[in-house]
């Protein structure tokens, strides 16, 4: 009986121990404005410090001007992604046309005549690159959010381990290449796209087109890490 009692109170106390809690991970894999009217794949590169300062001179405007205009924007190009910095929140904006003392964004934006410093991720598109991990996840979902602009088409691919790239999103098992996020729906839960992952790729990326709109898109990856 004391031996039952001592097994017993040995398996209640397993039982008693607490569960690791899942944290929630999401990452914004990529932010692109106006993609190509050819399907492409992209990705940022990691992030980097900028120099100098950029200001709107405390109006709200797309345009941003380097503050003593030392071309201190002279390393960006269209598409990369830039991130002001200023009272303690950061804003993050593509950038449509690039200069080397004035760029333009490709939304509005506030910043005080002192000017706010920044950082910067570029762009880099073609038929090889694009793949983000989604290993170390479970219950993974890509996110595609079409924000403005056109039609976007896309499909999500993925790999495992090396092995060849499938596509995942649209089911293809029809016939299906793309799906389709349109424009009158851009902004809205209609032209957002969650898919599930399966445990079992490794890496995957999102091949887009773009139309004659100039589409605002974001691609997010969300799951839970023990």
């Amino acid at each position: 009986m004391i031996r039952k009692q001592i097994v017993l109170g040995a398996i209640l106390a397993l039982l008693a121990v607490p569960g690791k809690a899942q944290q929630t991970v999401t990452t914004n894999v990529l932010r692109i404005y106006d993609p190509p009217a050819s399907e492409v794949n992209c990705a940022h590169g990691g992030i980097s410090p900028g120099r100098g300062a950029g200001t709107t001179g405390g109006a709200s405007s797309a345009t941003v001007t380097d503050v003593e205009s030392l071309g201190v924007f002279s390393t960006l190009a269209a598409g990369d992604t830039i991130y002001f910095k200023g009272g303690g929140v950061t804003s993050e904006r593509s950038i449509v046309t690039p200069g080397a003392n004035s760029i333009v964004l490709d939304s509005v934006i506030t910043i005080p005549a002192a000017g706010n410093v920044w950082d910067f991720r570029s762009l880099s598109c073609g038929a090889t690159i694009g793949y983000f991990s989604v290993s170390g996840l479970t219950n993974k979902t890509i996110m595609v959010a079409l924000e403005a602009g056109g039609d976007l088409l896309f499909s999500i691919n993925c790999s495992a381990g090396g092995s060849g790239e499938f596509q995942i999103h649209p089911d293809n098992s029809s016939g299906a290449v793309t799906d389709t996020l349109t424009a009158a729906n851009a902004g809205t839960k209609e032209a957002r796209r969650g898919v599930h992952v399966p445990e079992a790729w490794s890496q995957c990326r999102v091949s887009m087109t773009g139309t004659a709109g100039a589409e605002q898109v974001n691609v997010t990856l969300v799951g839970h890490r023990n």
